[in-house]
């Protein structure tokens, strides 16, 4: 029996039917990526405006101090030089303020 031309269009989109299941697998776990990035996106901005809003608390100097060691990656000593400060005194003014945004940020307070 020979196939007709609409059986043949009929059995070429059978053939890609498959296709179309994977396909609809792979928008499926993305539609899943694309809201766990968002809810991922939307933890890590809450945290960094209340972050943002604990380094704000800082006095100017101490917060310079906490931004050039941790962001900026400067040695105590480099600071210390920029500061005209002694390098201890940079170093007990950044553990002050660390202890200040972790009581802040955590409720852990330590003397």
């Amino acid at each position: 029996m020979a196939k007709s031309e609409n059986y043949k269009i009929f059995e070429k989109r059978l053939k890609g039917m498959n296709f179309k299941r994977k396909r609809l697998v792979l928008i499926e776990q993305l539609e899943m990526c694309d809201e766990e990035i968002l809810n991922e996106k939307r933890a890590i901005e809450k945290e960094l405006s209340f972050f943002e809003s604990a380094l704000d608390s800082l006095e100017e100097m101490d917060r310079n101090i906490i931004e050039s060691n941790y962001f900026e990656k400067m040695s105590m000593v480099k600071i210390a030089q920029e500061t005209n400060y002694d390098a201890s005194v940079c170093s007990r003014k950044k553990v002050k303020a660390v202890k200040h945004l972790m009581y802040l940020m955590t409720g852990i307070k330590e003397d």
